[in-house]
């Protein structure tokens, strides 16, 4: 009867350990949640054909993260950010970078050159004298990301 008391208390152990790491909701060490970040990048009023976008943590806002998250720019325009290999970012402030280099997302048809980078003010390239922040949220208003730039 003594043998099957402890077992029994084992196995009580057991599951109650069982239920600390399942029950918990437990992630992956260092993993950080991301929300959805797209947007358009418009030059001029239109749609910046080659790029890429980078979101710098701001850290004077209280964004802690370390590394960035960043996108190509498609064809259209469009971005989505991608951070750790997720589609996303984490959830604060950043402040705002747009290259004019990149690799094109869609390859020309056969014929056609590969789009030229385009000319943007130099002052885009740096996030500290982009003057474009946003402060990432979930749920997200549709067009919050988008980025106008001004040749």
């Amino acid at each position: 009867m003594s043998r099957l008391l402890d077992c029994l208390r084992c196995w009580g152990w057991l599951a109650c350990l069982g239920f600390l790491v399942l029950g918990t909701g437990c992630t992956k060490e260092g993993e950080v949640k991301v929300v959805p970040v797209e947007g358009k990048v418009l030059l001029g009023g239109t749609a910046m054909p080659i790029g890429t976008v980078t979101f710098v943590p701001d850290k004077d806002k209280g964004n802690k993260i370390e590394g960035t998250p960043t996108s190509p720019i498609h064809s259209d325009g469009s971005y989505k950010l991608i951070y750790n290999g997720k589609t996303g970012a984490p959830a604060g402030w950043y402040k705002v970078s747009i290259s004019p280099r990149g690799m094109p997302t869609e390859m020309p048809p056969p014929g056609q050159i590969l789009p030229q980078p385009p000319a943007i003010n130099a002052k885009y390239q740096k996030p500290e004298t982009s003057g474009i922040s946003f402060e990432v949220t979930e749920n997200a208003e549709p067009g919050k990301y988008d980025i106008k730039l001004i040749k």
